[in-house]
């Protein structure tokens, strides 16, 4: 079965009313769950066609590197690092912890290394034997990647570029994202990803 995969980016509390808040965070947490809405799960042997994927940062606080470009979030175990508590996760969703180790940035959901994979069951995450998200979804058989979440300039543009390179199907939701504030001539803006996104064959959705 051709299955399509939404690719729900960090809705995590540090990005929204944490110590690294997104303007306009908080947001994408209804129109994200709008559409996990409409998807219907029905247990990890009998996944319908459209599968639901959390992302989340979960650094390790000795990330010297990350954290001399960003002040410190999202570290493993602490409140900032989990999903805002109005974002709807039902049973049989996939969470993706990425950046996990002491150097990676863990901007992209598709990075092959210090990444760690989960289902959601009775309200607990059962760690499986998957060491990349592109082997998950590859092994689900899904051809189309839809990305939403936070934030538009760095995880979104990551993730959405690399799904494109690896021959999925590539949309990015922007009416449920949110990006960093930077002027527009600046290589790190909204403006530039999206710029960036295009090339790579990403489609936008507005």
């Amino acid at each position: 079965m051709a299955r399509i995969a939404n690719l729900n980016v960090d809705v995590l509390i540090d990005f929204i009313s944490g110590t690294l808040p997104v303007p306009g965070g908080e947001e994408v947490v209804d129109l994200i769950n709008a559409e996990t809405e409409k998807t219907q799960t029905a247990g990890l042997t009998n996944l319908t066609s459209t599968i639901n994927v959390f992302m989340a940062d979960c650094h390790d606080e000795e990330n010297e590197e990350h954290f001399s470009t960003w002040v410190i979030h999202c570290l493993r175990g602490t409140e900032g690092q989990k999903f805002h508590p109005m974002l709807k996760i039902p049973d049989y969703s996939f969470v993706v912890y990425k950046g996990t180790g002491k150097k990676n940035n863990g901007y992209s959901g598709f990075d092959t290394e210090d990444v760690e994979i989960y289902i959601t069951e009775g309200g607990h995450l059962l760690r499986l034997q998957f060491k990349t998200l592109h082997e998950l979804l590859t092994h689900l058989e899904v051809e189309t990647n839809i990305i939403r979440g936070l934030a538009t300039n760095f995880c979104d543009k990551a993730t959405a570029i690399d799904s494109a390179k690896l021959g999925y199907r590539t949309c990015i939701d922007l009416r449920a994202c949110r990006g960093i504030p930077f002027p527009d001539d600046d290589p790190r803006s909204e403006k530039n990803a999206i710029e960036e996104m295009e090339k790579a064959g990403v489609i936008i959705m507005h």
